[in-house]
């Protein structure tokens, strides 16, 4: 009895062992998981400053416009710049209108200058028109057109232009 008594208390002992093995083994991969989770948190917050973030987008949000738009006078200056430029090459301005408009971009809209420009010329002249728009950054060109005008028999003497160009653009300002 004391043999069978010794045998189950060494069945027992072993099984306990067996038990406390398992759980270190257990808690030593629990400690390096919490060790990597721990070093990825303190990573996470040295590089993510929520507050700072936080901040910098309530600071663009506070802003009604962006600040690269121009001002209004600077969107109407394509005006005297495409006025100036067909006259110094003589090139036939036959179409020029501009009207205050408004651009929906997203979910926002922007005022914005809509020009419709209807000029003669040769492909260099043309091409120089073209280059104007270079200076205005918010331009949103809609249609550009190149044409052939129609020669009049009657008029055979005359030099047309070879080509004229039609150009409908608009120019977001603040």
């Amino acid at each position: 009895m004391l043999a069978l008594l010794l045998l189950v208390m060494a069945v027992y002992a072993y099984t306990l062992y067996q038990s406390a093995q398992a759980a270190q083994q257990s808690k030593e991969e629990l400690d390096t998981k919490t060790g990597v989770a721990t070093q990825n948190l303190i990573n996470y917050r040295q590089n993510n400053d929520r507050a700072s973030l936080q901040e910098e987008l309530e600071q663009v949000q506070a802003e009604p416009e962006p600040k690269f738009l121009p001002a209004y006078e600077d969107a109407l200056a394509l005006d005297t710049l495409v006025t100036t430029y067909s006259d110094d090459l003589d090139l036939p301005l036959t179409g020029f209108e501009r009207v205050d408009t408004v651009q929906t971009i997203g979910d926002s809209e922007f005022p914005a200058v809509s020009y419709l420009i209807v000029v003669r010329g040769d492909e260099e002249g043309l091409t120089g028109m073209l280059s104007l728009l270079n200076r205005f950054p918010t331009a949103l060109l809609r249609t550009v057109e190149f044409n052939r005008p129609v020669v009049d028999e009657e008029d055979e003497q005359a030099t047309v232009p070879a080509w004229e160009m039609k150009l409908e653009l608009d120019i977001i300002y603040r």
